[in-house]
């Protein structure tokens, strides 16, 4: 039976010289590293959004985003872990913790291009986004995709198990399916999202001199995050119909790891960066700088200021009050009597 691939491919066993060797395991060893360290932001910024911070609809699709790169976190450690330290390749255990890994990858990806597209729906029709939007919009989409990837790795289960009697033909085309999706769909409308949300963000600058609220500087640098650490997938994707050597296959499968993880661990500095107040310099709260990154609301809009746009409407409102002018023989007769 021939050889059924995974996500990404399995790295072959190096029968090179003792570098090789070592810059393999250094590679991966920087990757459990930034695993490690995503692992715990994304893992502080559940349990902030769980019981901390005040939540919005978009802190909904904050909390299953930080989920999904948690889970592919685990189970890019899990899976590294079992390669490098224990030296266990190619198991059943390892086989189905890939297809999680690319099952949460897929709904880090779905969460990222809906949380872009409903923004730039907002930014080019607010009026008819605020009036037509559901109430649990969030709630529901995030639960219809949690369904749907699982259902799809239950299914990549049963297709694509080298380790049982799968089918080939079924288990290519899901794996087209999921390349056609993230490089003809996903990619293109992330793209497309972020170039409307940068747009929107220069044009607010310099027309009404303001910045634009945190949270769209937060979406656009998770998109544009994304964006570029995909690129070694894109690389992967064109390199199946080359042939390479062992050497230059297993270093691409330490890069794609690499930036994979970085990509799933980069949002909680992305949330630090932008919540934190540029003119402060004591240290704060972290729950603070996610709750200010996470705000919809345009940067120093505050009570105070607000209390003062409130005051000018109403007194643009009222009609102003008019004195009658005074006649000069008045003013004559009046000071005669005094």
């Amino acid at each position: 039976m021939n050889r059924i691939e995974t996500s990404e491919p399995t790295p072959k066993a190096t029968t090179g010289t003792d570098v090789l060797s070592t810059d393999y395991v250094v590679m991966h060893g920087v990757v459990l590293l930034t695993c490690g360290c995503g692992t715990l932001g994304n893992g502080w910024v559940i349990w902030l959004l769980a019981f901390r911070v005040r939540r919005n609809p978009f802190c909904v699709y904050v909390l299953n985003l930080a989920v999904a790169d948690l889970l592919f976190l685990v189970c890019q450690i899990s899976v590294v872990g079992s390669e490098i330290i224990f030296l266990v390749k190619d198991t059943e255990a390892t086989e189905m913790l890939q297809k999680v890994k690319y099952s949460a990858y897929m709904m880090s990806m779905s969460l990222l291009v809906t949380i872009s597209l409903q923004r730039c729906l907002g930014v080019l029709f607010p009026m008819w986004y605020r009036l037509h939007r559901p109430q649990h919009m969030s709630s529901g989409v995030c639960a219809l995709l949690w369904g749907l990837y699982i259902l799809v790795d239950i299914l990549m289960s049963f297709l694509c198990n080298k380790f049982r009697d799968s089918s080939q033909p079924w288990c290519s085309t899901l794996k087209t399916i999921g390349s056609v999706l993230i490089l003809g769909v996903f990619t293109p409308l992330m793209m497309l999202s972020s170039l409307v949300l940068f747009v929107h963000i220069r044009r607010s600058s310099r027309q009404w001199h303001r910045r634009a609220p945190r949270v769209l500087m937060v979406i656009l640098a998770s998109v544009l995050v994304f964006l570029v650490f995909s690129v070694p997938y894109v690389i992967h994707w064109l390199a199946k119909w080359m042939k390479v050597s062992r050497w230059v296959e297993n270093l691409h499968v330490s890069i794609l790891r690499l930036s994979m993880s970085l990509s799933s661990s980069a949002n909680p500095i992305i949330y630090i960066l932008a919540g934190r107040k540029r003119t402060q310099s004591q240290p704060e709260a972290l729950g603070a700088m996610l709750d200010r990154a996470l705000q919809e609301t345009c940067e120093g809009s505050s009570k105070e200021t607000s209390s003062i746009a409130i005051r000018d409407m109403v007194s643009e409102a009222q009609p102003p009050s008019v004195t009658a002018p005074v006649s000069p023989a008045l003013e004559i007769s009046l000071s005669t009597r005094l």
